[in-house]
């Protein structure tokens, strides 16, 4: 009877430290759910790692990458992620709180993407068939201030021009990382800033390879590996970010 109790008494701070954790994990997940970005992300890494168990199972053609034309983005995911957070960010005025914050950077990067997405939309709308954007594009090109840039994209392509500009967009996103670095007023805060530079550098590496990708297309052997382990990279730790900053919300606090 007393092995029982004294076994019993051991396994009492297992139980509770198995509570706690299983608490720590809803109200993480919860948190998550409830945010536009951090919801956005965790589709973001489940995408990339459906990417990965697909390549690694020998799918000849993954699900995923069939929609790559989309521009911009690598998958649809990543297209309407942008896009509900572009819309989220100014609908709900969040570029006030950055203007009295005077987070340049972030802005810039917000406009940038925007440029981006509208972009992607449009490709993706005339591949669909609402309109014909290359008869927009030949009317655009014979005005002069146009022409040279039309003709540019005509060249390369649009999709890699999108990638282009959404590596832009990052580098102003790690720029306003680099920024809340210096501004750091305690460990929390630097460690936060820090996550969102690797996440941010990852992410323009992203834009970079998918961009040289469709200018010189490279055995799938080796750039699906690359595009998953940097998707999960810049995306992973855009989780982490959200997720310490809420197991720190003091350390947030104005």
């Amino acid at each position: 009877m007393s092995v029982t109790i004294a076994n019993s008494t051991q396994l009492l701070p297992a139980v509770h430290a198995c509570a706690k954790g299983s608490q720590y994990v809803i109200d993480g997940a919860n948190a998550l759910k409830n945010n536009t970005g951090g919801f956005c992300n965790v589709l973001r890494v489940s995408n990339y790692v459906l990417m990965g168990l697909e390549f690694a199972v020998g799918a000849v053609k993954p699900i995923t990458l069939s929609i790559m034309k989309v521009t911009g983005c690598i998958t649809v995911i990543d297209f309407f992620s942008d896009l509900i957070e572009l819309v989220h960010y100014w609908v709900c005025a969040e570029i006030l709180d950055d203007v009295k914050e005077g987070k340049v950077c972030n802005i810039l990067g917000m406009i940038t993407l925007g440029f981006a997405t509208i972009g992607g939309s449009l490709a993706w709308l005339s591949e669909l068939g609402f309109f014909n954007l290359g008869a927009i594009a030949a009317s655009m090109g014979s005005i002069p201030i146009f022409g040279a840039a039309v003709g540019a994209i005509a060249t390369v392509g649009l999709a890699p021009v999108l990638c282009g500009v959404v590596a832009l967009a990052y580098a102003f996103f790690a720029g306003d990382a680099v920024q809340s670095i210096i501004k750091a007023t305690n460990k929390e805060q630097r460690i936060k800033a820090s996550i969102d530079l690797v996440s941010r550098v990852a992410d323009v590496a992203l834009a970079i390879l998918v961009g040289v990708t469709l200018l010189c297309p490279v055995s799938p052997a080796v750039t699906i590996p690359l595009i998953v382990t940097l998707g999960l990279v810049a995306k992973g730790l855009a989780v982490v970010s959200f997720l310490y900053k809420h197991y720190n919300k003091k350390a947030f606090e104005s």
